[in-house]
């Protein structure tokens, strides 16, 4: 058992149980210890050819190795509540992942390789430093939900429209100012969230999104909103508070609950 602690991590505390069978390799840590120590995972965890489950989560790691990459049997890697500004692109070559949780670091990008990993299904993001998001995103199709609160995102890529199994879309708390057009490609997607950002006004596509069911809009800088979201079959609750409306589209007459 030290032996495989030395061999696989630097850490300050012992207050860690780590349980190693053929496939699996969990750090727990319990509860009321979750704020631990582990600072660096060394390069030889590439040996772990087998592994499939890494679970690190609460630790103060800055940042992984490259050979992480390696691990070709890995689905499930939570590294959240960590201290990470930076995800090495070799994490691409991890085509097996269904579950990467990097929530609650310090991450300002993510690697442009992000976009190999097409059998990714959970992928949140929240509660980082994120400015921009790499075109590449699009490439995950299997995403349902894209959880993006609470970044600096100014800006999304084109290819956001690619995504077409996504629901939901939270990207309350970022520093928006615009929407692409090719969000209206999202036939799928039933509810946004885009309270506390900086948006002057939306695209007319959005009213091609048939499904949708919420919009929340509150705390923004919008004059007025497009014709088209007033049609929207489903749409039974918009959120326009704090915004500075000056005019509304008669359209508007058909939505359910509308908050001013």
């Amino acid at each position: 058992m030290n032996y495989i602690k030395k061999y696989l991590i630097s850490f300050k505390s012992i207050n860690i149980y780590i349980f190693f069978n053929f496939y699996i390799l969990y750090i727990y840590i319990r509860r009321y210890l979750n704020n631990n120590e582990i600072i660096t995972i060394a390069k030889s965890i590439s040996n772990l050819q087998n592994l499939e489950i890494l679970i690190l989560n609460n630790n103060k790691l800055t940042s992984l190795p490259a050979s992480i990459g390696k691990l070709q049997n890995l689905h499930r890697l939570y590294i959240y509540e960590n201290q990470l500004t930076s995800i090495p692109e070799s994490i691409g070559n991890l085509q097996n992942l269904h579950r990467l949780l990097l929530n609650g670091n310090q991450l300002t990008s993510i690697p442009e390789s992000i976009g190999n990993l097409k059998n990714l299904s959970e992928f949140p993001l929240y509660k980082n430093e994120l400015t921009s998001l790499p075109e590449s995103i699009g490439n995950l199709q299997y995403l349902r939900d894209l959880s993006l609160n609470e970044n600096q995102l100014t800006s999304l890529p084109e290819s956001i429209g690619n995504l077409q199994n996504l629901v939901y879309i939270y990207l309350n708390e970022n520093q928006l100012t615009s929407l692409p057009e090719s969000i209206g490609n999202l036939q799928n997607l039933e509810y946004i969230y885009l309270n506390k950002n900086q948006l002057t006004s939306l695209p007319e596509s959005m009213g091609n999104l048939q499904k949708l069911r919420e919009l929340n809009l509150k705390s923004n800088k919008l004059t007025t909103i497009p014709e088209s979201i007033g049609y929207l079959p489903y749409l039974y609750y918009l959120d326009l508070r704090n915004n500075t409306i000056t005019s509304l589209p008669e359209s508007i007459g058909n939505i359910k609950s509308v908050a001013l």
